[in-house]
């Protein structure tokens, strides 16, 4: 007997994705790649911890990092992010995504990268609710060659 389940959505993907959309400007899932200080302002997602408070949505704790060419820039396109980030549960993006919740827990603060001194950042924390992605798992059978374990 097959079952229904639901599994949670990659949610630094699915953020970045949906950033790009609203806000315009290149966003990653973890790691940030080489290269990205070629096109700033620019923002990288990456998880942090969730939880699942129910049968189809998943809660994605997120942290949302945003370079800039100056430190003005970096708030500022941070403060941005956060914005479109909170709005998220009143629109559609086009890739499908359903955002139950969004909330800024930490606001926008300057937080040097000590891995890229030289570019601007500013991070921020989220949570999010996500629906998952319903799909069927079929019970596993074991061939008929293939001994079973005892118990």
């Amino acid at each position: 007997m097959s079952m229904q389940a639901v599994i949670p959505r990659d949610a630094e993907y699915a953020l970045a994705t949906d950033l790009i959309e609203f806000w315009g400007h290149d966003a990653y899932p973890t790691p940030l790649p080489d290269g990205y200080a070629s096109a700033l302002p620019c923002a990288l997602v990456t998880s942090v911890g969730g939880s699942h408070p129910n049968m189809v949505v998943y809660e994605h704790a997120l942290s949302v990092d945003v370079y800039g060419a100056t430190w003005a820039d970096a708030d500022e396109q941070s403060r941005t992010v956060a914005a479109i980030v909170a709005a998220l549960p009143t629109v559609s993006p086009t890739s499908g995504n359903q955002w139950h919740v969004a909330t800024i827990n930490a606001m926008p603060y300057p937080n040097p990268d000590p891995n890229n001194r030289n570019t601007p950042r500013c991070s921020m924390t989220v949570l999010v609710t996500l629906r998952g992605s319903v799909t069927t798992i079929e019970p596993i059978v074991p061939d008929e060659d293939e001994p079973v374990p005892e118990s």
